[in-house]
């Protein structure tokens, strides 16, 4: 199983790639400043059988990006996909 980091994943072009890697079998990490909203998708993905996370991160800020992937390589072990 292949791990993706998505950024803008709360709306638009982001989201659709998101649905689409968690569908083909990706757990997806959903990246975006609305975290609240990252959030109802991430379930959305679960209740479909898929594997989804929400982070907030600032792709402007440099800390933010480093905390996102140590995050995901932390809990999921590798990032294949961002």
């Amino acid at each position: 199983m292949q791990t993706a980091i998505i950024t803008g994943a709360s709306k638009g072009i982001g989201k659709a790639i998101a649905e689409r890697y968690a569908k083909e079998g990706a757990r997806v990490i959903l990246a975006s400043r609305s975290v609240a909203v990252l959030k109802e998708i991430a379930k959305a993905i679960k209740d479909s059988g898929g594997s989804a996370s929400a982070m907030a991160v600032d792709v402007c800020d440099h800390r933010s990006v480093e905390a996102l992937v140590h995050r995901t390589v932390s809990e999921y072990g590798c990032l294949d996909i961002m």
